[in-house]
């Protein structure tokens, strides 16, 4: 089992515009990753939107695995699953 975050309703729902350093959306993503490992279930991190941004694409993987998230929506996941690979980056 896992549970998944939808920022973009999310901040839609409460008038706040998105941005890519998410700060308004921080505290709604600590709140699913802390739910989710108190439910030992998995936390996947919302989509990133803008995937012509490769770069930022990484950087939000990247980020989402060091606050706890184990993976990324399933639309994003695909192109990024090696940045939740535990393995050297040379074996990815």
């Amino acid at each position: 089992m896992f549970t998944c975050n939808g920022l973009e309703g999310f901040t839609a729902d409460i008038g706040a515009e998105r941005t890519l350093e998410g700060t308004e959306s921080f505290w709604a993503r600590m709140q699913v990753v802390n739910a989710a490992k108190a439910a030992g279930i998995q936390a996947i991190d919302s989509v990133f939107s803008d995937v012509g941004d490769m770069e930022g694409l990484v950087k939000s993987t990247l980020e989402s695995k060091s606050f706890g998230f184990e993976g990324k929506d399933p639309s994003t996941l695909a192109r990024f699953n090696n940045s939740y690979c535990l393995c050297p980056t040379s074996e990815r």
